[in-house]
C-alpha cells in the first residue's frame, strides 16, 4: 500500500514538474537523481522491521531503482513472515550467501540484467 501511495505521488510530480533539459548526458543524471532520491524516501520510510534489508540495499554499489527496491523489501516480508518461529523471531530477515555476498545484490543483478 505504502509503495503504491508513494508511486502516485512521484507521478504526480512527474506530471506536474517540468525540467527542460537539451543534452542526453543531462538528462541521464537528471533522472539516475532522481530516481536515487525516490529510492532514499522509499527506504527511509520503511517499518523498522526491514532495517536488515535496507542496510543490505544501500551498501549495493550500484543503487537498485525503485521498483527492484520494492521487490526486495517485498521479498523480504513474505519470506521473513513466513519463516518466523512461535517466538515471533524472524529467521529470514538475514539475506547473506556463504560467501558473503549480499543476496539482495544478486538479485539486483539479475534483474538489470533482465532489463537490458
Amino acid at each position: 500500500m505504502y509503495y503504491g501511495e508513494l508511486t502516485k505521488i512521484f507521478q504526480e510530480l512527474d506530471y506536474r514538474v517540468r525540467v527542460i533539459i537539451k543534452d542526453p548526458d543531462d538528462i541521464k543524471i537528471y533522472r539516475n537523481t532522481i530516481e536515487q532520491l525516490r529510492v532514499h524516501i522509499f527506504l527511509a520510510r520503511l517499518d523498522e522491521d526491514f532495517d536488515q534489508i535496507r542496510r543490505e540495499i544501500l551498501h549495493i554499489n550500484l543503487l537498485p531503482n525503485l521498483e527492484e527496491c520494492y521487490y526486495l523489501i517485498h521479498r523480504e516480508a513474505i519470506y521473513g513472515t513466513t519463516l518466523k518461529g512461535d517466538s515471533g523471531t524472524s529467521y529470514g530477515t538475514t539475506l547473506k550467501g556463504d560467501s558473503g555476498t549480499s543476496e539482495a545484490c544478486i538479485i539486483v543483478a539479475q534483474i538489470q540484467s533482465n532489463h537490458n
